[in-house]
C-alpha cells in the first residue's frame, strides 16, 4: 500500500508529460497529427484497468482469509489425484 503514492504521482507526471508531447507534436509541422484525447484518456483507462484487474488489494484478504479458515479445519480433504 506503501508504494500507491509514489506509483500514482509517476504515473499523473507521465500523462501529464505525454499530454504536453502531443500538443507539442501536433502543433510542429510532422504529418503526424495524434488526438491527444484518445491517448491520454485511453492510456488513463488502460492503466486504471490493469491496477483493477491484477492489483486488486482485496485479493490478498480473500486469499488470506481463506487460508485461515482452511488451516483452522484440518478435517477437510487435501488436494489428491482425484481432486486435481
Amino acid at each position: 500500500m506503501l508504494a500507491g503514492g509514489p506509483i500514482f504521482l509517476l504515473g499523473s507526471a507521465f500523462y501529464y508529460a505525454l499530454y504536453r508531447e502531443l500538443r507539442a507534436v501536433r502543433e510542429s509541422d510532422t504529418p503526424w497529427d495524434p488526438n491527444v484525447r484518445l491517448w491520454i484518456t485511453g492510456g488513463v483507462s488502460f492503466s486504471a484497468l490493469g491496477v483493477l484487474l491484477f492489483l486488486n488489494p482485496l485479493v490478498h484478504y480473500v486469499a488470506a482469509l481463506y487460508l485461515v479458515r482452511r488451516f483452522r479445519n484440518p478435517a477437510l480433504p487435501g488436494p489428491t489425484p482425484e481432486h486435481e
